[in-house]
């Protein structure tokens, strides 16, 4: 322990001891290196790491402040970036001086907090109400790796959905104890009744969070960067021609640079790659065509990396019902196929969504007229997906309906609709 100013080694050592902090804890000290009176503060730990209640995997910031004299604490914390702010009260009357709080970056209700830095500033008063003269800040930062359906940077899956006026709306989900439900919805903008195909990439422009391809009538396609705030920035016009495509997917990385490829099968079954550059003003290379035959598949899915294998993996049902994968090479090509098994036709869609349970490994979901079934990724090319788990990605009271004529593209771009609340609505598949 080294010197402090005004503070003796002994009266230093009685204070570690009465307040029975491990030894090498930091305490607050003010501008003249002295220890903050009447409160000190401290993080008790710092990051996200651990597992929550319930067996979930933790997301926590631990923090411990102790008073010299009963009180009540207030801790506000705030997301730098969005202006997200909650107000935490914290009080014992077993422990009156003591104030722990334990902040989980999940919350069961309005799902994963963002990414970004965050503050956080305490305030005290007596046990009687007295406002006392002391206020202490700090901050800390919340990290997780990019995921690929995750237009709000708050590191959990987005669902998309157009209304039949044209109203494209963000969905943000929860995982938690396994599970996968709806958390909280948003409007992104109207328009996008233009356009026949919406594609959820991952980063595919090079920002941190998620972007769209959308494809219009004409068959211009045009690139929608991730802003972070559950947005996107000005559409910027990345191709023409791609009407010629009757299934677009992204997401995967299929050539094991980092970076998000897209490929998309043409009417006489070619099966071409448009590799990812992390550039948005031309987010992808020129085409090469890697398969032949790919017709015979009325689903095409690219799930990203489920088997552990050298790179993204992609999965594709045909026409009886049955799942076929094919393992990625990590030079844009594909192992022989091997197949997962039958009865995939009870879906409309198959969606690759990233790895929504936190356990490092991408999922799939599978989404019928009226329910939604996650698919864990196990790791294994001989059986990649665990037993199906039922996810909650609908509003089960406004019923639901199938889209009408002409209203999807031939694979099922849109998924379903139902009407009631504000609108028709169709879900859209994505990457």
């Amino acid at each position: 322990m080294g010197a402090v100013a005004g503070r003796s080694y002994i009266e230093l050592s009685e204070l570690f001891e009465r307040r029975r902090l491990p030894r090498g804890t930091p305490i607050l000290l003010d501008a003249t290196m002295r220890p903050v009176e009447p409160l000190t503060s401290w993080f008790r730990a710092m990051g996200l790491a651990g597992y929550g209640p319930g067996g979930h995997r933790g997301q926590l910031v631990w923090m411990d402040w102790e008073l010299s004299q009963d009180g009540w604490a207030t801790v506000v914390l705030r997301h730098t970036r969005t202006g997200i702010t909650t107000k935490h009260l914290l009080g014992s009357a077993e422990h009156p001086r003591t104030f722990s709080f334990a902040w989980d970056a999940h919350d069961v209700v309005t799902g994963y907090a963002p990414n970004g830095d965050y503050t956080w500033t305490i305030t005290a008063e007596s046990v009687d109400g007295v406002p006392l003269d002391f206020t202490a800040s700090g901050s800390f930062k919340v990290v997780r790796k990019t995921a690929p359906h995750d237009f709000n940077d708050n590191g959990s899956l987005d669902v998309l959905q157009r209304d039949s006026e044209g109203v494209l709306w963000r969905v943000d989900t929860s995982s938690y104890d396994g599970s996968l439900s709806l958390a909280s919805r948003r409007q992104i903008g109207r328009g996008w009744q233009i356009y026949d195909r919406i594609e959820a990439t991952g980063n595919l422009g090079g920002t941190e969070v998620g972007d769209l391809l959308a494809r219009d009538r004409s068959g211009v396609l045009w690139l929608y960067q991730g802003n972070g705030l559950s947005g996107f920035a000005t559409r910027i016009k990345v191709g023409t021609g791609w009407q010629i495509y009757d299934k677009i997917e992204a997401g995967s990385d299929l050539t094991n640079d980092g970076r998000a490829d897209v490929i998309a099968t043409d009417k006489y079954g070619g099966l071409w790659l448009y590799p990812g550059t992390g550039n948005a003003a031309k987010p992808y290379s020129a085409r090469k065509k890697i398969g032949m035959g790919w017709g015979i598949y009325n689903e095409l899915t690219a799930v990203g990396n489920i088997a552990g294998g050298a790179a993204g993996d992609v999965v594709a049902r045909d026409k009886y019902g049955l799942l076929w994968q094919y393992l990625g090479k990590g030079d844009g090509t594909f192992a022989p196929r091997t197949k997962i098994g039958g009865g995939w036709n009870t879906y409309t869609s198959l969606v690759g969504v990233g790895d929504v349970t936190k356990d490092v490994r991408p999922d799939l979901v599978g989404f019928a007229a009226d329910s939604e079934y996650l698919y864990r990724a196990t790791g294994d090319w001989r059986a990649p997906f665990a037993r199906a788990q039922q996810a909650w990605l609908h509003y089960p009271a406004t019923g639901t309906t199938t889209l009408p004529e002409g209203e999807s593209t031939e694979n099922g771009s849109a998924l379903v609709q139902w009407p009631g609340g504000d609108g028709d609505h169709q879900r859209f598949r994505f990457g």
